[in-house]
């Protein structure tokens, strides 16, 4: 039997963290729901069985795309500035593969902080290859923007 290239393992084994990164990130939200729910942001319900599951689960209450459907759908461009939700209105924000597709990533931090008592973001890991060639990502972050990030918003929780 042959024996997989070092690049099908490397392959392998960031598709692995990636999807436990994303578990481990949606269950943190789940903790920091406390009875107002979580707020999905980049929903992308219809993209993946995994995006379906998070957009379907109970404590979900609002799933924000700017493309899509699905449960308590709200088509919204995280661009274009305040979203219509009040102040603390959630126990948490979940964002997922977001930040680095925006353009003003600390104006939405801003905002998403605004709305939730926590916020829970995923990123690209820094030596994720695919983080740095995918051209729809405006941003690459790094180790030290992760210290900066919950720093700067200590209700922010950064997974990679």
């Amino acid at each position: 039997m042959e024996q997989p290239s070092p690049m099908t393992m490397y392959s392998a084994g960031m598709m692995l963290n990636f999807l436990n990164m994303k578990f481990r990130a949606f269950q943190r939200a789940k903790e920091y729901a406390d009875g107002r729910g979580i707020a999905n942001i980049g929903a992308g319900c219809d993209r993946s069985f995994i995006s379906r599951r998070f957009c379907n689960d109970p404590l979900v209450v609002a799933n924000i795309d700017i493309t899509g459907s699905g449960p308590n759908f709200h088509r919204i461009d995280l661009e274009e500035g305040s979203l219509p939700f009040q102040d603390k209105q959630f126990g948490c924000v979940f964002a997922s593969h977001v930040l680095e597709h925006l353009s003003n990533w600390e104006a939405a931090l801003d905002e998403w902080s605004r709305i939730a008592d926590h916020v829970v973001i995923a990123i690209p890991h820094p030596i994720s290859i695919g983080g740095y060639i995918s051209p729809e990502h405006r941003q690459h972050f790094l180790f030290r923007n992760k210290q900066y990030i919950e720093t700067k918003w200590p209700s922010v929780e950064v997974y990679m």
